[in-house]
């Protein structure tokens, strides 16, 4: 008997892609970071997670909002 296979569709791992590939080093860099602290220190750090946690929403929400209309007129007073 065949297990069914697992697939993540082209459409999911584009958005995934477009989200989190500019970021991928620094978000590697706090993860390494993250893990690193909680076996040195053998407990984690609510403050250090809850901040690398802060950092990947803050990725995200960068890459909805950098596409919007709002987000280009904001650009365009800043930089007038």
């Amino acid at each position: 008997m065949q297990r069914p296979a697992l697939f993540i569709g082209p459409p999911v791992l584009a958005a995934i892609h477009t989200i989190f590939a500019p970021w991928v080093p620094m978000l590697v860099l706090g993860l390494l970071l993250v893990l690193a602290k909680a076996l040195v220190s053998r407990s984690w750090d609510p403050y250090f997670v809850l901040g690398f946690a802060g950092m990947v929403a803050a990725c995200a929400l960068q890459s909805f909002v950098a596409y919007t209309e709002w987000w280009y007129h904001v650009a365009g007073l800043v930089t007038a």
